[in-house]
């Protein structure tokens, strides 16, 4: 078997770089899928891991609705938003071996890139869910970007079947269809002007 391609050291430094840096870049696709997976399938299902269903969906969700405790009062601190260290240690478990696998079938190092958009994406979902439940006033939540994040997220508190995606854009809700869309006003009666 050939070693892992990583492991050599004969790539070019440029090269090395070059793969990891476009794997890091391309990788935010699969993960917004794998961000999406694991908030349906394991945030919001007790079948696979209790303790993180338990949390999410049993305290963060009851503690958190869509309505004004969405956000924490003012000045206190919003817990049960982050992902703990065990949690990002668990997403490592799992996603280091499906991107050996990648990087074996394609013969280039990928992995280094690869787990650094994890943690960047494990970061980025830890930074902004704390600002759309503990709102700080700062220059980025006045941005267009967060203020759609925060409608998306706040709608998937409405119904947790929807709008699964919680950082970046949400890639795998409008492919996987599963955005929720604001509530249309019903339509007038028939024969009022």
């Amino acid at each position: 078997m050939d070693m892992i391609p990583s492991l050599r050291f004969d790539w070019p430094w440029y090269e090395f770089l070059l793969w990891n840096a476009a794997t890091f870049v391309v990788s935010f696709f699969p993960n917004s899928f794998f961000e999406w997976i694991s908030h349906r399938w394991v945030l919001h299902s007790k079948a696979i891991v209790g303790f993180a269903y338990q949390e999410h969906d049993r305290v963060h969700h009851v503690d958190f609705g869509a309505d004004q405790s969405f956000h924490v009062p003012q000045g206190d601190k919003a817990y049960g938003v982050d992902f703990k260290f065990r949690d990002w240690t668990l997403f490592l478990v799992i996603m280091i071996p499906v991107w050996l696998g990648v990087e074996l079938l394609v013969g280039k190092p990928l992995i280094l890139g690869a787990v650094l958009s994890i943690l960047c994406w494990l970061q980025m979902f830890n930074s902004i869910h704390r600002l759309f439940h503990e709102p700080r006033d700062s220059w980025f939540e006045r941005t267009r970007y967060f203020q759609f994040l925060k409608t998306h997220h706040r709608r998937h508190h409405a119904d947790t079947s929807k709008n699964l995606n919680v950082s970046f854009i949400p890639i795998a809700d409008f492919f996987l269809r599963s955005i929720a869309r604001e509530k249309e006003a019903p339509a007038a009666p028939q024969g009022t002007p």
